[in-house]
């Protein structure tokens, strides 16, 4: 006889998978990319089970890596099986960036400032440069230029990403000054003239300055400091250039003013008159010491000319581009000349008058000269007169008697005894 019975056995399965992983490191690629699957960038070395079925992989950590994940971190790889064990596995993933970035640069042309001297930032030569993730940093080889740098000048162009990766190109930096040089001239100058050229003038000459360098200072203009300007406005030019070929300029007014004339006449003049003449040949002559230009001197009566018997007043007129001066003086010609009784009355016999002890006398008339003509010497009853100084009878006989005749001229000069 038999008998049975039957109960159930269950067999559990407790025991975890096993999963063996390792540290990695991995790449971005062009794109700044990196997978994050274990079984495809080879951190998940092995899983296994005591049973013969795994289940399902679980990874921790981001779905992908980028640029944001670049660094170390660790990352846990989580096996499951059916019966609900677990298995774990920690690794370390470095995330790497060695792809450079792309440089692209330009070439461009910079003004000096005032100091002479001009910074570049590397931007200004950036013509879209390129990188996987991003670019970090932009750098020259030279970034700062001065007179020095005139010209063109080759540069280094550096790209650097955040890893540090770079890359470069060359471009040319042209530094141009084209800032006017500065020069300044002294103010007008107004001086006297010295001389009939005018008046030798100096001044400190003008120098131009410049945020570079000066390399001539030249005086454009006939006249310069220390030479004999004329009479006049004579206008003075100095230009300054710099070592690019910047061009300045400065002008200034030096006037040269002439000096007006004063005139001095001579002394009043008084002269007795030429023999035989009416008047007297008179010269003289007037002075400007002081006129510049020098002056011409005019007289309202010619020096050397006869002059009349009288008082004649002479103006004297200096005269030159500043102005004039005049000046007056008298010539005095006084006629100290007698006039001539060129013929008298003969001897006279008179017969009485009848009846009377006495005889009337009838006088013919003299004949005079003198150098004046205008002095009426004739016995024309005005101004003339005979005078008997002694009045007795004219008794009949021989009886001599003075008579004077006396003739009254402008000049009161008087004629001799008849």
């Amino acid at each position: 006889n038999m008998a049975t019975c039957s109960f159930d056995v269950t067999v559990t399965d407790n025991e975890e998978p096993v999963v063996v992983c390792q540290d990695i490191t991995l790449y971005l690629d062009e794109n700044g990319l990196a997978s994050s699957n274990p079984f495809l960038n080879g951190a998940l070395v092995s899983q296994s089970d005591n049973c013969s079925t795994v289940g399902g992989v679980g990874v921790t950590g981001p779905n992908g890596y980028n640029c944001s994940n670049i660094g170390t971190f660790p990352i846990t790889i989580i096996q499951d099986d059916p019966s609900g064990n677990e298995g774990r596995c920690t690794f370390n993933v470095t995330v790497l960036d060695i792809i450079p970035p792309n440089a692209i640069c330009q070439s461009i042309t910079v003004q000096l400032d005032e100091n002479g001297s001009v910074t570049v930032d590397p931007s200004e030569l950036d013509s879209g440069s390129t990188d996987n993730c991003s670019i970090a940093s932009l750098s020259l080889s030279q970034s700062v230029f001065t007179c020095d740098n005139l010209g063109a000048n080759t540069v280094t162009f550096t790209a650097t990403d955040g890893s540090g990766n770079t890359h470069e190109c060359t471009a040319t930096i042209t530094v141009v000054d084209s800032i006017i040089p500065e020069i300044s001239c002294p103010d007008d100058i107004d001086v006297f003239a010295t001389s009939a050229a005018g008046a030798i003038v100096n001044y400190t000459a003008p120098i131009g300055t410049d945020n570079c360098s000066i390399v001539s200072n030249i005086l454009t203009s006939s006249l310069g400091t220390g030479d004999t300007f004329p009479i006049g406005n004579t206008q003075v030019t100095y230009e300054t250039t710099d070592s690019s070929g910047n061009v300045a300029s400065c002008s200034f007014t030096i006037t040269v003013t002439g000096i007006a004339p004063v005139v001095e006449c001579p002394s009043n003049i008084i002269v007795n008159n030429d023999s035989g003449s009416c008047g007297a040949i008179v010269a003289f002559e007037a002075t400007d010491t002081t006129g510049i230009p020098a002056s011409v001197i005019t007289y309202s009566h010619v020096s050397g000319s006869e002059f009349p018997v009288g008082t004649t007043t002479v103006t004297a007129t200096a005269t030159n581009a500043v102005g004039s001066d005049s000046c007056t003086f008298t010539v005095t010609v006084n006629d100290t000349e007698d006039p001539t009784i060129d013929t008298c009355a003969a001897d006279i016999t008179i017969n009485n008058t009848p009846g009377e002890c006495y005889g009337e006398l009838v006088l013919t008339l003299p004949t005079v000269t003198d150098n004046c003509e205008d002095n009426a010497l004739d016995f024309d009853g005005v101004n003339d007169f005979v005078s008997i100084p002694h009045t007795p009878s004219l008794a009949i006989g021989s009886n001599p008697v003075s008579i004077e005749c006396w003739f009254m001229a402008p000049n009161v000069n008087q004629a001799g005894i008849i």
